[in-house]
């Protein structure tokens, strides 16, 4: 029978004591790379699974550490409802029963990741306020309290805190943010910076400000940029009609709209201007044509004095241009004797008009070739 109530499908991957569990259908990664079903647990930041729930077989662990894993779902695969387990060296490809329990077992490990980075916070908060803690000398009274030492983490906290708009979320707000992102140079919150995790390393590196080890290069891309400058280009036409403004209170779903609104579709980028027309400037076409080549002494005798000029002194640039092309086709150039094409006014030639025509000893059906250029004058030579 089908379960519709959600409550149902919720308690049978949940356990008794809060940890996600159930059957997922896993991929091996030898042999025929078959589909198996085996029954997997989130355990004290560890993925692990067995053969079967209740049993004491000997669990396995797939991932030994979440906080360096990231999931997603998987769409290109031959199976339904499958998602996948990143991790820097291994990926991992599950399926679930439906697709309410992939999106709940996609959730339930994000927050099992993030889960895992708040309590290594707490826990780094807490050694360092026993370390700077002042202690008590009771053999030396006038001794001055000694200044606590700052550790690395600190130093690296104070010095992206300094960057305008550091000191709180790029996304949302949020005050005292603890993580960054490299690539853009940004501090985000815990929220945020899950959200940054799962779009991927190509769009958006994700570091513990106090937890992760930095490279000094690393330091001064954060330095060049920070919050301000970077809201400044990727805010610069908000519109929230595509997404809603993210803040500190908000649900996930309109945190992770608008932050991928934001960085992965750049709905809020200022767009550059078009390219300029030049408008007012008049077009003229021109038009060549490709004739037969006439010998000057074969011109008949009805043709015009004002013609046979224009004819004559055409006819003299050929025939030199007609030499010039002969002497470097014998040269080695592969040029054409046939045809001619002349260009430009310091040729002293008489204007022949809106239709130059260029004769040749090739005979061409083709019709004609229009040219389109500004109206200015032509250049003098090229």
């Amino acid at each position: 029978m089908l379960c519709t109530d959600l409550s149902q499908i919720t308690s049978s991957i949940h356990g008794e004591n809060g940890v996600i569990e159930g059957y997922l259908f896993k991929k091996t990664s030898k042999g025929f790379k078959s589909w198996v079903r085996r029954w997997f647990a989130i355990q004290n930041n560890q993925l692990i699974y067995k053969k079967r729930s209740g049993s004491h077989n000997a669990l396995s662990i797939m991932e030994e550490d979440l906080r360096l894993c990231t999931v997603k779902p998987a769409y290109d695969t031959e199976r339904r409802f499958c998602f996948e387990v990143l991790s820097p060296t291994r990926s991992h490809l599950l399926q679930a029963d439906s697709d309410t329990d992939c999106q709940m077992w996609i959730t339930e490990i994000t927050s099992g990741i993030s889960k895992a980075f708040k309590d290594a916070e707490n826990q780094e908060l807490k050694q360092e306020e026993e370390d700077s803690s002042p202690q008590e000398n009771t053999t030396v009274e006038n001794e001055l309290p000694t200044t606590p030492k700052l550790s690395k983490a600190q130093i690296r906290l104070q010095q992206l805190f300094s960057i305008p708009g550091n000191d709180h979320c790029c996304d949302c707000g949020s005050q005292d943010p603890r993580w960054a992102s490299l690539n853009l140079g940004i501090t985000l919150c815990i929220e945020c910076s899950g959200i940054h995790r799962s779009f991927g390393v190509h769009l958006s590196k994700v570091r513990s400000i106090t937890l992760d080890a930095w490279e000094p290069e690393q330091l001064k891309v954060m330095a060049e940029l920070g919050n301000d400058i970077i809201n400044r280009i990727f805010e610069k036409n908000v519109d929230e009609t595509i997404a809603t403004r993210a803040t500190t209170e908000c649900k996930r779903s309109i945190r992770e709209s608008w932050i991928k609104a934001k960085y992965v579709q750049k709905a809020f980028v200022m767009k550059l201007p078009g390219p300029k027309t030049t408008a007012g400037k008049k077009i003229r076409g021109w038009s060549v044509k490709k004739k037969l080549r006439r010998s000057p002494d074969k011109v008949t005798g009805d043709q015009s004095d004002n013609e046979l000029d224009v004819t004559s002194g055409l006819m003299e640039v050929m025939s030199v241009s007609t030499n010039n092309v002969l002497n470097d086709s014998d040269s080695g150039i592969g040029a054409s004797a046939s045809d001619v094409i002349v260009f430009g006014t310091d040729l002293e030639l008489p204007d022949l008009g809106r239709s130059i025509s260029i004769e040749s000893s090739d005979e061409s059906d083709t019709g004609e070739m229009k040219v389109k250029t500004p109206s200015q004058q032509l250049p003098g030579k090229i």
